[in-house]
């Protein structure tokens, strides 16, 4: 009998191993899923923050994206609204990219070849594209999309 015991032993010991392999994983499961939830947290912010701004400044909004003369002032509060807006696009496709899900990957190219890329913001400010490249591999995607959008004829 005595003679089983440390094959026992290995046997209990690779039963605690498994286990605790499995308490890790749980952890980084629950770990992840909380990272999600964080990231999504911060593009509702975002994006809720843009939508305020704008209406906040509703009037150089739309002279901006009218492409009509701006003076001094109005030029700079488009020019950060359009940043924030840039901003704040670029935030969700990273969020959406690193959660892994396709599907609001596929509709975040949506929204950027028909909605900002066709944008005053892109069109006008043309160094969004170049910050957005210098950010790494994940974004080219997304910058054909918004060169889709920006390129199209005007409806």
């Amino acid at each position: 009998m005595l003679k089983y015991v440390p094959n026992i032993a290995v046997v209990v010991s690779l039963a605690l191993v498994a286990y605790e392999l499995n308490q890790n994983r749980q952890s980084l499961i629950e770990s992840n899923n909380l990272s999600r939830i964080e990231a999504s947290n911060n593009a509702f912010v975002g994006s809720t923050s843009v939508r305020e701004s704008i209406i906040a400044n509703i009037e150089v909004w739309v002279k901006g994206r009218n492409m009509e003369v701006l003076d001094e002032l109005d030029e700079e509060i488009f020019f950060q609204l359009c940043s924030s807006y840039m901003f704040n696009l670029g935030n969700l496709w990273e969020a959406d990219y690193y959660s892994g899900n396709e599907e609001k990957l596929q509709a975040r190219l949506y929204v950027a070849e028909v909605t900002f890329g066709p944008s005053t913001c892109y069109k006008k400010y043309p160094y969004f594209r170049e910050q957005l490249l210098s950010r790494g591999e994940i974004w080219p995607p997304l910058i054909e999309a918004l060169d889709r959008g920006a390129s199209a004829p005007e409806s």
